[in-house]
């Protein structure tokens, strides 16, 4: 769904060659272009029961914590492409994005590396009240957002 919309938003862009993008940008963008009407309409009805199931849940719990991301940071310069780098980053906010809930980071820690680790919050669509209550509370009781990696001089 994100590349289709993705392509509607710049079709006019990637029709004349999307020079303003790099090339790692320009190959995501271009990924829609593949994904048909048939595809995009499957995915609509799994956004819709994965949001049903998010609403069950909800009525159970008043919110969700897990780690905002699978791994640390990524270094800036990387061998594997934009699109695999994305993924990996984004596996743990993408579900309560397709699911419609709000979400919050709040710092947790620092890896072993001395790279900030978040922790991510969600609760009901519109609950956004909760979750601002719950990172202030995490916060009042913690230190974790007031840390700073250091910065390596290179």
């Amino acid at each position: 769904m994100i590349y289709l919309d993705a392509c509607v938003t710049h079709a006019e862009r990637l029709a004349i060659g999307g020079e303003n993008w790099g090339p790692q940008t320009l190959e995501r963008m271009r990924m829609g272009l593949s994904y048909t009407g048939t595809d995009y309409a499957r995915a609509m009805r799994h956004r819709e029961a994965w949001v049903r199931q998010m609403q069950t849940v909800f009525k159970k719990i008043d919110v969700l914590l897990s780690p905002t991301t699978k791994t640390v940071a990524p270094p800036i310069i990387e061998d594997r492409n934009l699109f695999e780098a994305t993924r990996a980053v984004t596996a743990n906010t993408y579900v309560g994005a397709f699911a419609k809930i709000p979400g919050l980071s709040v710092p947790c820690g620092l890896s072993t590396e001395g790279l900030p680790i978040g922790l991510m919050l969600e609760a009901a669509a519109w609950n956004e009240p909760l979750l601002l209550q719950v990172g202030c509370a995490f916060q009042d009781v913690t230190d974790w957002h007031t840390l700073r990696p250091a910065i390596p001089k290179g």
